[in-house]
C-alpha cells in the first residue's frame, strides 16, 4: 500500500492523529482518512495552524480536522504563543477566598485573559460580609459565589466585612463598613439585637453608660480606642403574655367561680339561719 509521511513543525503543542499522539515523520497511508487534533501545551495559546498551507484555525485549539482520500504527504504547522496572564488580586482581611472550589493561599490569582473567575468567601468568626468590590464596582453572589466573566484586565477585588460580637443573649453588628481600625473623626452606629427572652439592660462606651434608641446607638467622631460592654437581661414576661396564656385565663374564671359558689353557699346559709332565729 502506498504511503505518505505527516510532518510537523516543533512548537510548544502536541499533535495527535485518530487520537494517538504522533510526532513528525508519521506515516500514512494513500486513500485513507484521518483527524488531526492539536493541543497546547501548558502556559501556551495555539496562535494559528496551516495543514499544506491552508489556514485551518486561528487561535483556537482542540478543534478536529479531518483529512479525506490521502494522496500525497500531510504538512502540519502550528503557531503557539506564551498565555497572556492577567492578575486577579483578592483583599480580604476577616476571612478565606476559595477561587473555582479551592482556598486562595496567596493574595494574587494569575488567570488566562478571557477566562472567568467564580469565588466564594467563608467569613472568619464574628465577621460577616457586606460588600464585594470589583475594581471599586460592588458585585453581588448568586447562590453564594461570585463570577468575575470574560476577564480581560488585571482586577482588584476587596472584600469588605462587618463585625458582629455575639455572647449568648444578643448580637451587635457594626453597620457601615465594619472594619475595627477606623480612621480619626470617623463615626460608627451600633445595632444590637437581644436574643429571644432578653433585652437590653445597658451598654457601656469606656466605662460610660450610652443611651440606646430602637436598639442604636452612634459613636461620633472617633479619637481615641473604644471599649463597648453589651449588657442583656431576661425579659420580664407578664403571665398574660405567656404563651400558656389560655390556661391560666381558664384557670381564673375557674377560681372566680368557685369564689362566688363559696360567697353564694355561705351567704344562703346565713339568711336559712336568720329564718329559723325569727
Amino acid at each position: 500500500t502506498e504511503s505518505y509521511l505527516l510532518r510537523c513543525n516543533d512548537a510548544e503543542y502536541s499533535l495527535y492523529v485518530d487520537g494517538e499522539l504522533v510526532t513528525s515523520e508519521y506515516e500514512v497511508f494513500k486513500g485513507q482518512t484521518y483527524t488531526i487534533t492539536y493541543f497546547a501545551h501548558a502556559g501556551y495559546n495555539i496562535n494559528s495552524v496551516y495543514i499544506n498551507d491552508e489556514l485551518i484555525k486561528d487561535g483556537t485549539e482542540n478543534v478536529p480536522y479531518t483529512i479525506n482520500n490521502v494522496s500525497k504527504d500531510i504538512v502540519v504547522n502550528v503557531s503557539t504563543i506564551e498565555k497572556d496572564s492577567l492578575v486577579v488580586a483578592f483583599t480580604s482581611d476577616h476571612g478565606n477566598v476559595y477561587v473555582n472550589g479551592e482556598l486562595l493561599t496567596v493574595k494574587n490569582k494569575m488567570v488566562d485573559r478571557n477566562a472567568s473567575v467564580e469565588f466564594s468567601i467563608v467569613s472568619d468568626q464574628g465577621w460577616i460580609v457586606r460588600r464585594v468590590l470589583v475594581d471599586g464596582n460592588e458585585i453581588s453572589a448568586i447562590n453564594g459565589k461570585y463570577r468575575i466573566s470574560n476577564i480581560t484586565s488585571s482586577k482588584e477585588v476587596e472584600v469588605k466585612f462587618e463585625i458582629t460580637f455575639v455572647n449568648s443573649c444578643g448580637i451587635c453588628t457594626v453597620d457601615n463598613s465594619g472594619n475595627l481600625v477606623v480612621a480619626h473623626g470617623d463615626s460608627r452606629e451600633i445595632t444590637i439585637t437581644a436574643l429571644d427572652g432578653f433585652v437590653i439592660d445597658f451598654v457601656s462606651v469606656n466605662g460610660e453608660i450610652v443611651k440606646i434608641t430602637d436598639g442604636k446607638f452612634k459613636l461620633k467622631a472617633i479619637d481615641s480606642d473604644k471599649d463597648i460592654v453589651v449588657s442583656f437581661k431576661p425579659q420580664k414576661v407578664s403571665l398574660f403574655k405567656r404563651d400558656d396564656s389560655s390556661i391560666l385565663y381558664y384557670f381564673i374564671v375557674l377560681l372566680i367561680l368557685f369564689v362566688l359558689f363559696v360567697i353564694g353557699n355561705v351567704t344562703m346559709k346565713i339568711v336559712r339561719k336568720k329564718k329559723k332565729e325569727d
